[in-house]
Parts: structure tokens; C-alpha cells; sequence
């Protein structure tokens, strides 16, 4: 089982449980943008709300967080749900990954007493795509890379991130 210790309380729990943010247990979802994590068999992992529970101050943070551990390797997936403002997406997961002191707790708590590699993968959900050579633009001055730009819109099913992992 995942513990987060001080954290667990922005773990979702349910739908609109602890937060209007949660849309499921697994599930995230903002202004008519979605996105789930679909944990395969022997995996485990949980959803946590950072922008407005973890982080509730008015520092730039993305929205959420995903833990996902396997037998052998854990991620932690940031995640911006964004309209079409890109470069605030790129700006709020740079700064959650690099300056947030509750980002670097959770890792460690995440890393903790297993010698597993931790990988970061950060990804923005959209109802608009760019280009790949526009994301690449994005990513150099922020510092970071993005896994990829998902497309949520209320019409399609909910895009899973594990397939891009």
C-alpha cells in the first residue's frame, strides 16, 4: 500500500472525495478536462490533488499527482489540466517538479525504504494539441520534459495515462 503520511488527506477517495478534483479513485477532472490512471496487474497506485489541497497557498503547482508503483519501478506523474495555455501548463509542472518543497517530501516519502528507481513523468491534458516541435519550445526554457499532451474533451473517453508509460 501507497502511505503518504501528512498527505493522505488529499488522496482521492471518491468522486468529489476529498475535493471537487476527484472525479473517482483513479481519476482526475477539471472545467471539462479528464484524465485516469488505469494500474495493471501487481500495480497499485493513487491519485493525489495538489493545486488547492497538498499546495494551498497561491504558489504555481499543477494540478494533481499520480503514484503508481510495480514490482520493480515507480513513477510519480504530474499532471496540468489546461484549456489551451500552454506555457502557464509547462510553468506550473516546471515549478512543481523543481522548486516545490512538498513535491520533493512526497518523493521521498514515495522513495522511502525501497531501493526502486523513481521515474518522473509529467503530462498535460488539453482540449487543444500543439505540435511536436511547439512542445519541444515549451519544455527548454521551463527546464523539464514532458511524456505527452493528452486531448480531454467531454465527448471522447477519458484518455488513460499508463498506455504512455
Amino acid at each position: 500500500m501507497i502511505e503518504l503520511e501528512v498527505f493522505n488527506d488529499c488522496v482521492c477517495q471518491a468522486n468529489k472525495n476529498p475535493v471537487d478534483m476527484c472525479a473517482g479513485i483513479l481519476t482526475m477532472q477539471e472545467k471539462g478536462k479528464s484524465v485516469k490512471l488505469t494500474p495493471k496487474n501487481g500495480e497499485e497506485a493513487i491519485a493525489l490533488v495538489l493545486d488547492g489541497c497538498i499546495i494551498k497557498n497561491n504558489r504555481p503547482s499543477c494540478d494533481g499527482l499520480f503514484l503508481l508503483k510495480a514490482p520493480h519501478k515507480k513513477w510519480m506523474i504530474p499532471v496540468e489540466l489546461k484549456g489551451t495555455h500552454f506555457y502557464d501548463a509547462f510553468q506550473q509542472l516546471a515549478t512543481t517538479i523543481k522548486e516545490l518543497p512538498e513535491f520533493e517530501k512526497l518523493f521521498n516519502i514515495f522513495k522511502a525504504n525501497e531501493p526502486t528507481k523513481v521515474a518522473i513523468h509529467a503530462f498535460v491534458v488539453s482540449n487543444a494539441m500543439i505540435n511536436i516541435r511547439e512542445k519541444e519550445k515549451l519544455e527548454k526554457p521551463h527546464g523539464i520534459r514532458v511524456k505527452n499532451i493528452l486531448h480531454s474533451i467531454a465527448t471522447k473517453p477519458i484518455p488513460d495515462i499508463r498506455k504512455f508509460l
